[in-house]
């Protein structure tokens, strides 16, 4: 795999879902991905650590992928940092065709997988390969380099109604 140099060039497609996508019924945000990721033919990796029950939401997004006719889906079954660090990542990451990263806390998803050889290989996947990232809520959020963590709903966003954090940095200059 060639070396990334440009923080802002992307190899494949990146799927950023606002959040409380349709897993059961017409799927179309999720057979998109899917028809990026390669159709029947696609191998997804689930990242559901943002979750505040990542088993949970394994097992649901594992359902779907497979409703949807897909017979390679592995997940990263990690809950905690130590566990993304002890990830064979390499593994997991090398012949994914989508990699999808659920909604949940986008402070949990940074803070476990931010600074990981698991964040790196996925990066560099993202920037020099055709890989399909995908992301719902927190899992689109997490994708920035600064990310919204805080805010007062009920004001205009302004830097003192809302809470910046560092995200994993795949996308650059966007909140």
């Amino acid at each position: 795999m060639k070396e990334f140099t440009d923080p802002e060039h992307i190899g494949g497609h990146l799927v950023i879902i606002g959040g409380a996508e349709d897993k059961y019924n017409e799927r179309r945000l999720l057979r998109k991905f899917v028809a990026l990721a390669g159709e029947s033919e696609a191998r997804i990796l689930i990242v559901p650590v943002a979750s505040d029950y990542p088993e949970f939401s394994a097992d649901v997004y594992t359902q779907t992928f497979r409703n949807l006719g897909l017979q390679h889906v592995k997940v990263l079954r990690a809950t905690s940092r130590q566990a993304v660090i002890d990830a064979d990542a390499e593994n997991l990451l090398e012949d994914a065709t989508g990699v999808f990263l659920s909604g949940g806390d986008q402070m949990r998803l940074v803070s476990m997988l931010g600074g990981t050889e698991f964040a790196r290989l996925l990066e560099e996947r993202v920037r020099c390969s055709p890989l399909v990232l995908a992301g719902s809520s927190a899992g689109a959020s997490g994708m920035s380099a600064a990310m919204i963590v805080r805010g007062d709903p009920t004001s205009h966003p302004n830097k003192n109604s809302i809470r910046i954090s560092p995200g994993l940095g795949i996308l650059q200059n966007i909140i």
